[in-house]
């Protein structure tokens, strides 16, 4: 009895010691240059890529100066513009969407706050709530189509959500930086939204107004996403933060046109939530 303890101590002790390694040996591809040694990781050690790394102790003071400040404006502050469509997702009762809109909010928000100041954020760099802020931005995007067919709850509709969430991790596991990686999952999510149109004709809801001026907004946003990816020519992110901004209202029109599903209490009465 003694020896099968002991025998398990070691081996949770050896687990966390893994872990401890693990935590400060991650790396992942990003544009940045691989500095030796820099968290005892060494050339020969990152295989898949370039190390993510920060110059500014987790301990340190936080930098106030004006590009500083400006940089966490256009892309941290601006993704508030996220919560009234998760807001709204809590109204209506939508569950899976109010969860994967939270966590795009959080995540994209430590992530620009971690990038811009230079340092880890709740003990992860910014590669790391990077590489979060894609899978849950690539989630939601596949949500937003879900919206859009405005499945009743069933069988159907979370096989769609719950599959397309594997996707979405899978995928990003295999290429975080891939632009294939990234647009398989939605590619598909709009393939199958394509049949659903087929087989349902009288659904295409352009004649909703909320649904019209959200995909205006999407529109926008796009536009302002593929021109904030040239960021030498836009110093302070501002195209980047306005997708943010855009983004934000599209979820929050699409919130609001999609049909309103009825939602059960814990005692199985019916509840309708108002528009």
């Amino acid at each position: 009895m003694h020896a099968a303890t002991a025998l398990i101590v070691v081996i949770v002790a050896n687990l966390f010691e893994h872990v401890g390694a693990v935590s400060k040996r991650w790396c992942c591809l990003t544009e940045l240059d691989l500095m030796p040694n820099a968290y005892n990781v060494g050339y020969g050690e990152c295989p898949g890529g370039l190390l993510y790394y920060t110059s500014r102790p987790p301990s340190g003071p936080w930098p106030t100066d004006l590009d500083t400040l400006l940089l966490v404006f256009t892309t941290v502050l601006t993704n508030l513009c996220f919560v009234p469509g998760v807001i709204n997702n809590a109204r209506r009762g939508m569950a899976f969407e109010m969860v994967v809109g939270a966590a795009t909010f959080v995540t994209s928000t430590l992530y620009h706050l971690s990038e811009v100041m230079d340092r880890r954020v709740l003990d992860m760099n910014p590669g790391q709530w990077h590489r979060l802020d894609n899978v849950f931005a690539i989630m939601s995007l596949v949500a937003v189509v879900g919206l859009w067919m405005d499945l009743p709850p069933g069988y159907h509709r979370d096989a769609l959500r719950w599959g397309a969430m594997v996707m979405v991790v899978c995928f990003q596991e295999l290429g975080p930086w891939s632009l294939l990686c990234t647009l398989i999952p939605i590619i598909t999510s709009l393939l199958v939204f394509a049949w659903f149109l087929l087989t349902n004709p009288t659904h295409w809801r352009l004649y909703n107004r909320n649904m019209t001026r959200g995909l205006l907004a999407m529109a926008l946003a796009f536009v302002c996403f593929f021109k904030g990816l040239d960021e030498q020519r836009d110093a302070y992110r501002a195209f980047h933060g306005c997708w943010h901004v855009f983004m934000g209202t599209a979820v929050y029109f699409f919130t609001r046109g999609c049909v309103t599903r009825p939602t059960t209490t814990t005692s199985g009465a019916e509840v309708r939530k108002e528009k």
